[in-house]
């Protein structure tokens, strides 16, 4: 089977065999850059399938240290069958992290991910220059 029939094949279990989410972004074990305020950006993506169709509302949580936080609804683009936002999250972590689709004040679906964190890579032109090898340092 070709990568382009599998994701056919699992286009059509999602959209027929009542599968209500599916996250494509963020990953489990992903990792998120911060900015210098200690704040990541998440890019969450996915797709509606036939369970939640009928959602009015997408809501999300993060948790930490197996203490969950409150259900907050994000703005999402919500377009054939697919969704798109943004969070912005404190630098921390590893988070645990829930999506759920909301319809008349009932969850209809529900995914989650159990590790992602938001983490600052320096490159290293910012590292002190004190440890820096010259080429004289070799010899």
């Amino acid at each position: 089977m070709s990568r382009i029939q599998a994701r056919e094949l699992v286009e059509f279990v999602i959209a027929h065999a009542g599968v209500g989410l599916v996250l494509e972004s963020p990953q489990d074990y992903q990792v998120v850059q911060r900015n210098a305020k200690n704040v990541g950006t998440v890019r969450v993506r996915g797709k509606i399938g036939a369970g939640a169709e009928k959602a009015d509302a997408l809501e999300y949580r993060l948790g930490t240290d197996g203490k969950p936080d409150v259900w907050k609804k994000f703005d999402a683009t919500i377009k054939d069958g697919k969704f798109d936002a943004t969070i912005e999250v404190a630098a921390g972590g590893w988070y645990r992290f829930e999506v759920r689709a909301v319809a008349a004040r009932k969850v209809v679906a529900q995914v989650s991910l159990e590790r992602v964190t938001l983490t600052r890579f320096e490159p290293a032109t910012s590292w002190p220059r004190t440890n820096r090898l010259t080429p004289t340092s070799l010899v």
